[in-house]
């Protein structure tokens, strides 16, 4: 039996499970609400966001997450008076809930309730955000109080459990997968196997061949050896050539049921080697579909990651997922990560423009980095991730590369426009100014082309000075 703390341990496993789900639609959601520019797509955005966080204070609240709780009870308070145009939504309320998502991120990560004066305060600010402009909200209606509900019947409980979907842990997935691979080594095992029977067979075919050539001859032999030694009346000189027949005979007959029995034995184990390895190849292909993951598992915290390194730097971006819902192996969206954020980083420290400088440049004070996954041919897919920005002078990127030492002036005279660009993802290459956290080492988009092809990958690079780049 399971005591209360181990019981309510393991709800707190399964809650972290659903946050996390809940988290990414909440801060994507957050994301789309601030660049929401219609009223229809704002409010349908407001209405799942406010859902979400309404959820997860409960959740929260069930497995005795009270700072979780707390945290969310202040952003839905934020969330509700938008919903009631209580008051305008501005980057810096939108600043204060996604902090919020970061606090309760933090939270959760620290498995155990950790009250702290930054939760307080966090509270407090999100609180002051809310106009108190409904008395309703201020104090509540009370009504008679209901019946209680019966209790649910275990057996329709049962009946209505959904058994289309579960939740496993990732990394019992890959377990099952590396011990389905190595049953291919116990499937060639039963190929070799089934080779080396099949050979036996045909070393004794080849055997019974042979028998059949020289048995009229040994027939010939035995007759001929009788009719000398009855015309000599030597009829005990011929008694150990009669046994020599007799065993010959014989072996004919066990050698012929020993093909026979190995011929059934062959057949048996060839098709125990066809049938194990349909399993074993289906099996690794269901498993495998089990580790098929939608682009956007990849994908669902890049949103807020570009919001959050945009404000920093004074931006207004946007970032657009345009996939198409395409499944990738888990292993491969992983080693993926690390390349598509360098990538994206890059987009918004070197392409996208202040919104100062994208007007005087006559473009939109929002810049926009999108993202696409579409399926390519020979089971590939094709990720394309462009901005709008100020594209690549690759002059300059010339320049950085000849001081960096990857490139010499005479070979730089040489090169192509598209070449030049190519350059960037040279190690040590870099154009920025100053050395900051997210560039200036000329690393990150070498990175990024080491990563892509340790997956067997290529990666291309155009761009339109004042117009975009897109790789």
């Amino acid at each position: 039996m399971l005591d209360q703390q181990e019981f309510l341990e393991r709800l707190r496993a399964t809650f972290k499970v659903e946050a996390d789900e809940r988290i990414a639609t909440l801060t994507n959601g957050l994301v789309a609400l601030e660049h929401a520019a219609d009223p229809a797509s704002q409010a349908a955005t407001l209405e799942t966001v406010y859902r979400e966080a309404h959820s997860l204070k409960g959740a929260a609240r069930a497995v005795q997450r009270r700072d979780v709780e707390q945290v969310c009870q202040a952003l839905e308070s934020v969330l509700s008076a938008l919903k009631q145009h209580a008051m305008p939504p501005s980057p810096e309320l939108f600043d204060a809930c996604q902090r919020a998502m970061d606090v309760i991120v933090r939270l959760l990560d620290a498995r155990e309730e950790k009250p702290s004066a930054a939760i307080d305060a966090l509270v407090k600010q999100l609180t002051a955000c809310v106009p108190q402009v409904r008395q309703a909200e201020k104090s509540e209606v009370r009504v008679a109080p209901a019946a209680p509900p019966a209790a649910p019947d275990p057996r329709a409980s049962h009946k209505s459990m959904p058994t289309t979907t579960i939740r496993v842990a990732a990394t019992r997935v890959d377990a099952i997968l590396r011990q389905a691979e190595e049953l291919l080594t116990a499937k060639r095992a039963t190929e070799d196997r089934a080779a080396t029977v099949t050979e036996l067979a045909h070393v004794l075919e080849s055997w019974q061949k042979e028998w059949r050539r020289v048995q009229p001859e040994l027939q010939r032999v035995q007759q001929t050896v009788e009719h000398e030694m009855r015309a000599a009346e030597q009829h005990a000189a011929a008694a150990p050539l009669d046994k020599l027949v007799e065993f010959l005979t014989w072996n004919q007959s066990f050698v012929q049921a020993i093909q026979t029995r190995l011929g059934t034995l062959a057949r048996a184990v060839r098709q125990d080697q066809r049938e194990l390895g349909t399993m074993v190849d289906r099996l690794l292909e269901d498993t495998k579909q089990v580790l098929m993951l939608p682009f956007t598992a990849l994908t669902d915290f890049m949103p807020k990651m570009v919001r959050d390194i945009a404000r920093e730097q004074a931006k207004d971006i946007e970032l657009i997922l345009a996939d198409t819902g395409i499944e990738i192996d888990k292993r491969i969206l992983e080693q993926l990560k690390t390349p598509l954020l360098h990538i994206l980083r890059n987009c918004v420290d070197h392409g996208i423009e202040t919104p100062a400088e994208r007007q005087r440049a006559g473009k939109p004070a929002r810049g926009t980095i999108t993202l696409q996954v579409s399926q390519a041919s020979g089971g590939k897919v094709q990720v394309v991730v462009m901005d709008d920005g100020r594209g690549i002078d690759g002059a300059r990127v010339t320049r950085a590369a000849i001081d960096a030492g990857a490139l010499t002036a005479t070979d730089a005279a040489t090169l192509s426009a598209n070449q030049a660009l190519d350059l960037i993802f040279a190690s040590g290459v870099s154009t920025s100014p100053a050395v900051t956290e997210l560039s200036g080492r000329g690393l990150g988009m070498a990175v990024v082309c080491e990563g892509i092809e340790a997956v067997g990958g290529t990666i291309a690079v155009a761009s339109v000075p004042g117009q975009g780049t897109t790789f």
